[in-house]
């Protein structure tokens, strides 16, 4: 509902941000009981990191951060989708809630569709929706012990670097971090591609932190797919600049 205000009133970043983190920290603290861990368990640990009283702060901070996050990431048609279809795949794989998930497969299936014809768009309303609906499948999964804490940064990698990326480009040159621009991965991938290949090339990166962290682990998924992530950026503003 909130989001559907936004989209037809518009309202301000700094605004909306309070919002959210409002909205956000209700629906963790409905929730608390159902789907929070009091501890985060990595793969590549032997131990756990005990929340003790703060899982509701740290969880309501990582969600507020995702739904930016997709929020800023959903630009060209089809992308979000795309995303979508790789979380409900790794939860498959996971033997995550399956009837829900195949639902919700089907059901993308015709958004994706009708969004590559321009007649279906997400708009805030429909990635506020997306986030804290990948959100609680993904904490629960985290919970019941399917999904590890390395593997949720794996899976959400891809809009969270671009978001970080752009936040310190902002603030660098003094803009507000929430106010948008067209500087997005997408734009710049626009400028030097057609939509085909843009799309190609954001699908392959959404899936390779996690096929990485299958071949490595996660540390150095991460390292690995940051340093191509930074690589494909300047390459693209220095594609940009002479253009």
């Amino acid at each position: 509902i909130f989001g559907f205000i936004d989209d037809k009133k518009g309202i301000s970043p700094n605004t909306k941000l309070i919002i959210q983190i409002i909205l956000t920290f209700l629906f963790i603290l409905i929730f608390k009981d159902e789907i929070l861990s009091n501890d985060l368990k990595f793969s590549f640990l032997n131990f756990k990191i005990y929340l003790n009283n703060y899982e509701v702060l740290f969880y309501t901070i990582c969600v507020v951060i995702f739904i930016n996050a997709l929020n800023m990431f959903d630009g060209i048609n089809g992308q979000s989708s795309i995303f979508l279809f790789f979380v409900l795949f790794i939860l498959v794989l996971k033997n995550y809630n399956i009837e829900l998930v195949l639902t919700l497969v089907i059901t993308n299936f015709f958004i994706f569709y009708q969004n590559l014809k321009d007649r279906i768009f997400f708009g805030d309303s429909g990635i506020y929706l997306l986030a804290v609906v990948i959100s609680y499948f993904t904490i629960d999964a985290h919970k019941s012990n399917l999904l590890f804490a390395d593997e949720i940064v794996l899976i959400l990698l891809l809009p969270g670097i671009d978001m970080l990326r752009l936040f310190i480009v902002r603030i660098i040159a003094k803009k507000n971090p929430f106010y948008p621009d067209r500087e997005h991965l997408h734009h710049l991938l626009l400028k030097n591609f057609n939509f085909k290949k843009t799309f190609f090339i954001i699908s392959l990166l959404i899936f390779t932190p996690y096929l990485l962290g299958i071949l490595f682990n996660s540390i150095i998924s991460i390292l690995i797919f940051s340093l191509i992530y930074f690589v494909i950026i300047m390459q693209l503003s220095l594609n940009k600049f002479k253009n």
